[in-house]
């Protein structure tokens, strides 16, 4: 073909070799760009992943080979509702290659997805119509215990002390308690591998008896991107593992072990030989130093008396290694056992934990007490505020309440166990324990359909027709826009036309510089025509939920670019205050109470959903005054 093409130019005069290169390379360039623009443009599904899995906290990337227009419709199932926002994007154009996609939770973990992309449509290209897509994508599991050391059933010493090893890093996705049974304080410390915890009793263990490891873990999802617990389920075990702690050598038995000793509970040593009481009593010592009597019960076991135990005190008895026995055996290593004597009742566990926040609002509540205590004492000094009627139930020593209707959203709640709970043990408790939390975030919302606005700067006619459609009012964007008029005035150096008056400029333009917008008193006004229509500047975020609050949605102006200011006069010297971007959203919803939203919802007209965090609205909806228009 090359050899055919010189034929052919053979002869031909010089100065049109170059101008058919020129012509020949434009056409070259035009088909080119032609057949990519016909290509269907096949999107990519991208996001932060470990071994293959989605993290729940990942946002889903789109990524197009070719630009695609920013009118995509897409479905999430199981039912989440996605917010889309475009990258890399020509503004003006309206098209883009990178779409992202965020729920409006951390993903649910160990979950299978579907994403439906709908409306993909060709960039110049009008044939074929709008194409659907198809992705799936699974989630993270919760972290999982991969290995517990010791292993189980082994025999362990009465200082053991363990490690659980998770099968991934800890993440925020769940919160993780190890407790023993029988109960007894530990102390729980992530290692810095961030997968092990390091599990170590506060007290010996009771040796010769067995002692089970729990452990267990309770999910939480977040609003996304933000460190605010949207949901916390219920605690759930994931491991058990029992072991039998060592018999100390030389010794049968030793009493007293464990917690809750009462103060008259004599110490008593069973030996494996016949001992002589003499001896024990001149070696063998017990911290803090207590006195009392020693006496000889039988040929292996002697007694010591104590007459001033005092109430929460760990005790330590230690048996020195050497001391003989009367038929010539001695011991062969020290045997160090420890008691802690009745303590005040007192709370030791509770669920949900003291401070948490998105707790679902069925859930039950739990507290464990550090001893038997007398069931009708502790229930009658059980307080909840704000008052919620339930029922009571026990399960050892741990009492909890079942509330008779789901607790309410979005509010925060304090339970108080009154000091004066009694235990068989006599030693009621001393103080009142009271403690926090939170239920879920309530989600105020009203039914803003959405419409995609149909012209490059038509955003402000766009939210309009929304609002009136919520209403059911049949509008067209071109009835708002007829209604609104326009501002013919030139745009010529620093003088341009009046929003506030009519639209600036043209409305299939570019902004800002043959196109920008306009504001609220016109708007308001159109809307006048089909449903009471208020506009207003200055507002505070509680006004502004307040009406969402009452059913009425409310355009907001704000800025979809950077924000900066690029103020011009009007022709008659008046200032015109304006941003880079200006552009309009409808507020239809928020997350959290009215005084301290966490999540601001609006319908915009260019990607559907969007939702703001309190700070980053405010500052969007401040950049043109705090303005907009209530439609009621």
């Amino acid at each position: 073909m090359i050899h055919f093409l010189t034929r052919k130019l053979e002869g031909i005069h010089p100065a049109h070799h170059w101008t058919f290169g020129i012509a020949g390379l434009a056409s070259i360039a035009i088909l080119v760009v032609l057949f990519m623009a016909s290509r269907p443009p096949v999107p990519s599904l991208t996001g932060l992943r470990e071994n293959g899995l989605y993290r729940i906290d990942s946002p889903l990337e789109l990524e197009f080979a070719w630009p695609v227009e920013r009118k995509l419709d897409v479905t999430v199932s199981p039912a989440v509702q996605p917010q889309i926002s475009y990258h890399n994007f020509l503004q003006q154009r309206h098209l883009a290659t990178d779409a992202v996609i965020t729920p409006e939770h951390t993903w649910l973990p160990n979950t299978t997805y579907t994403v439906e992309v709908k409306n993909v449509r060709r960039m110049l290209w009008p044939f074929g119509g709008p194409k659907t897509f198809t992705f799936t994508f699974t989630t993270q599991a919760l972290p999982a215990v991969a290995v517990v050391q010791p292993g189980s059933t082994q025999e362990i010493p009465a200082d053991q002390q363990w490690d659980v090893v998770l099968d991934r890093a800890i993440d925020r996705a769940a919160t993780f308690e190890v407790q023993t049974e029988p109960a007894g304080a530990l102390t729980v410390t992530a290692q810095a591998d961030q997968r092990t915890l390091h599990v170590q009793p506060q007290q010996l263990l009771t040796q010769g008896q067995p002692v089970t490891l729990v452990v267990s873990r309770t999910p939480q999802q977040f609003i996304f991107d933000s460190d605010v617990v949207a949901s916390q389920g219920e605690p759930e075990e994931i491991h058990r593992s029992t072991y039998t702690v060592r018999q100390p050598p030389g010794l049968s038995a030793v009493q007293p072990q464990g917690a809750g000793v009462a103060l008259a509970s004599p110490v008593r040593l069973t030996f494996s030989e016949p001992v002589a009481v003499a001896d024990v009593e001149k070696n063998v010592a017990i911290a803090p130093k207590v006195t009392g009597n020693w006496s000889q019960v039988d040929a292996q076991t002697v007694q010591f008396a104590p007459s001033d135990l005092v109430q929460a005190t760990t005790y330590t008895v230690s048996v020195p290694k050497g001391l003989k026995t009367t038929t010539g055996g001695f011991i062969p290593a020290e045997v160090v056992s420890q008691f802690r004597t009745i303590e005040p009742v007192a709370v030791t566990g509770v669920s949900p934990a003291h401070g948490s926040g998105g707790v679902r609002v069925g859930s039950k509540l739990r507290y464990t007490f550090n001893q038997v205590v007398d069931h009708a004492s502790a229930e009658a000094h059980f307080r909840i505020t704000p008052k919620v009627e339930g029922t009571m139930s026990w399960a050892g020593n741990v009492l909890s309440f079942t509330p008779k209707t789901a607790l309410t959203l979005g509010t925060a709640y304090s339970v108080t166990l009154g000091s004066g709970i009694t235990s068989p043990a006599g030693l009621p408790s001393t103080q009142d324990a009271t403690y926090t939390f939170s239920t879920e975030l309530a989600v105020t919302r009203i039914a803003v359909p959405f419409h995609r606005q149909e012209r490059s700067l038509s955003c402000e006619a766009a939210t309009a027709v929304m609002a009136l459609r919520y209403y059911k009012v049949s509008i067209t964007e071109k009835a708002i826009i007829d209604a609104v008029g326009f501002d013919r005035t030139k745009k010529q150096g620093n003088v341009w036309g009046n929003p506030h008056v009519a639209f600036v400029g043209d409305i299939n333009g570019r902004q800002p510089s043959t196109g920008y917008g306009v504001y609220w008193q016109p708007i308001a006004k159109a809307i006048s025509a089909y449903r009471p229509a208020r506009w207003f500047t200055g507002w505070s975020l509680r006004q502004l939920l307040t009406e969402v609050e009452a059913g009425h949605p409310v355009i907001v102006w704000g800025t979809a670019g950077s924000g900066k200011r690029i103020d011009w006069k009007t022709p008659s010297g008046g200032n015109v205050v304006a941003v880079m971007g200006e552009h309009v959203f409808v507020v239809m919803g928020y997350i959290g109470s009215i005084d301290n939203p966490q999540v601001i919802i609006t319908q915009d007209p260019l990607s559907g959903e969007h939702r703001f965090t309190k700070a980053s609205f405010l500052w969007n909806w401040g950049v043109l005054g705090n303005s907009g228009v209530v439609v009621e």
